[in-house]
């Protein structure tokens, strides 16, 4: 994890000499490769099927967290394996004891990535380390003027308004689960080596399989129409692709979970290649050529030095190809595309073409729901201040004439790791300095007949006040951006968070932003520490906790 070019702290040296390879000296290293991958992503669906069990009753954010961490546990330890011997067939086993190994290597990569993500805290300035060498001590402090809530529960935007909708979808979903027992119970099926093996592939193209599926895939509008030119394929083929890939891994999931359909020691589905490419052909109708251009991008690894499981969930090996069901069922695919074309020479140009279109509709949007509250708004104003420039979206009620809202959009895609969301932050200054602040320069000190030349709808000589906001799709900054001035938000947590008072004029949109009232009872940071012991090393992260947020 450290930077090899950085001179060596204490804290560097302790990760590199100890945190780093001490998951070489678990008993499930030393298996058989093939073995031990199984075992390992058997103990993870074991993790989720508990997590999803308790989420499904009551969201706790505490689980929530716990389950972000294992999440993240499972791809470092895929990448470990894969990155000792590549290609891995996976190994089918029911052996209790080899599972229960599988289970505490999980464990070690779940504390594993949450001490990857504080190193890289520290790293970036958001929290401090001390080492105490003589006790084998590293502790991770909160500096006094972040907010280290935000940054040690990894809490967002998008986390608030994932809550909101898990509390009003979970009553939902756990509805769907029991009325599609008689769905899935038809599918012809048996057991081998405690995992379960579709007979007939046929029986995962009923209707309501398919409709089940679809209505439990994660939902993300990006926008984009089904014929969209993606990467050697449309969206609607990779759509389709995805689809049938969730209603094979809903039937193994669902066999785990329900064991009045099938009695199985894992839902791990681990499949011939030529038999896989042969089932996934006759549940999507697709051109091999098709089917083939698809999945090389889902394949683990595809022309990538440091995968991700969650990006690419197939674990493709000599003959065989494995897959966590979990992983499949609840991934981002769109997301997961968009950062594998990012990050590919020939595809990233049409990539940020991709996302940048998203803006447009973002910030259309957002002026369609100022409008339901009185506000004319304009898209796009150039000005010139000696240089091109512009102001993403202007907003003025009519009965607050002496306020205007100047409002710029920032479309990236959504970011969930600590130097995703550090660069994003970075975008976020860079926003607000050399483009809200001048802009919001420019009106201040322009004639009143320039300014009318340019937005007619306002009447300037009775505007006082200029407020500026950034939003974006979903994304959000770290704990080191300072909201005072130019706050940022997403779309959907302004969405889920303001209320009609606060939206009635700019400057308590504004206000509201500023101060975020929701995350104000939502995390507090105690003077307690947590302990992760890893060998003859003790770490202590300060003890925050999540309590839910009023208004």
């Amino acid at each position: 994890m450290a930077n090899k070019n950085r001179p060596k702290t204490p804290l560097d040296i302790y990760e590199t000499q100890h945190l780093d390879p001490y998951h070489e000296q678990l008993r499930l290293w030393s298996r058989p490769p093939g073995l031990a991958l199984f075992a390992v992503m058997t103990a993870f669906e074991r993790v989720s099927r508990d997590a999803q069990r308790e989420m499904l009753w009551q969201i706790r954010e505490s689980t929530n967290l716990m389950w972000n961490s294992y999440s993240n546990g499972l791809s470092v330890a895929v990448r470990w394996f894969c990155g000792r011997q590549r290609p891995i067939d996976a190994i089918p086993t029911n052996d209790e004891a080899l599972l229960a190994e599988g289970l505490e290597f999980l464990d070690h990569c779940y504390e594993y990535a949450v001490l990857e993500d504080l190193h890289k805290a520290v790293r970036r300035g958001l929290l401090k380390a001390s080492v105490n060498e003589t006790t084998k001590t590293v502790r991770f402090e909160a500096l006094p003027h972040l907010d280290a809530g935000l940054t040690l529960l990894g809490l967002s935007e998008r986390a608030t308004v994932a809550k909101k909708k898990e509390n009003d979808n979970r009553d939902k979903l756990y509805q769907l689960i029991e009325a599609s027992g008689d769905s899935f119970r038809a599918v012809k099926h048996h057991t081998e080596d405690g995992m379960v093996v579709v007979d007939e592939v046929t029986d995962l193209k009923r209707p309501e399989l398919a409709a089940f599926s679809k209505l439990t895939t994660p939902q993300f509008d990006y926008g984009f129409p089904a014929e969209q030119e993606m990467c050697g394929f449309t969206l609607g083929t990779y759509e389709r692709v995805w689809q049938a890939l969730v209603t094979w891994s809903w039937f193994a999931q669902i066999s785990f979970l329900r064991p009045d359909i099938s009695h199985i020691a894992s839902p791990v589905q681990v499949v011939r290649q030529s038999e896989f490419i042969q089932r996934m052909l006759i549940l999507t109708d697709l051109p091999p050529t098709d089917l083939e251009a698809v999945l090389s991008w889902m394949r683990y690894g595809h022309e990538l030095d440091r995968p991700n499981l969650w990006n690419q969930p197939l674990v493709w090996g000599n003959e065989m190809v494995a897959w966590s069901p979990t992983v499949v069922v609840q991934g981002k695919h769109i997301r997961s595309l968009l950062k594998l074309m990012a990050r590919s020479a020939q595809w990233s140009d049409t990539t940020a073409t991709l996302i940048g279109s998203r803006e447009g509709a973002m910030l259309r949007d957002f002026g369609q729901l100022l409008g339901q509250y009185g506000y004319d708004f304009k898209l796009r104003t150039d000005f010139n201040d000696g240089k091109p420039g512009d102001i993403d979206l202007l907003a003025f009620n009519r009965k607050h004439d002496e306020e205007v809202l100047v409002v710029e959009g920032k479309a990236t895609l959504d970011v969930d790791d600590v130097n995703e969301i550090h660069e994003f932050t970075k975008t976020l200054l860079y926003a607000r300095d050399s483009q809200v602040k001048r802009a919001i320069d420019w009106l201040k000190n322009s004639p009143e007949t320039v300014k009318k030349q340019v937005i007619k709808f306002v009447p300037w000589g009775f505007v006082k006040h200029y407020y500026g906001l950034i939003i974006s799709p979903e994304s959000h900054p770290d704990s080191s951006y300072d909201h005072s001035v130019v706050p940022a938000i997403s779309l959907p947590s302004l969405k889920a968070n303001l209320r009609a008072n606060d939206l009635r004029k700019p400057s308590s949109i504004w206000r509201a932003c500023k101060d975020r009232k929701w995350f104000q009872t939502a995390h507090k940071v105690s003077d307690q520490y947590n302990t992760i012991v890893v060998g003859d090393v003790r770490y202590e992260v300060p003890r925050a906790e999540f309590a839910s947020a009023s208004h």
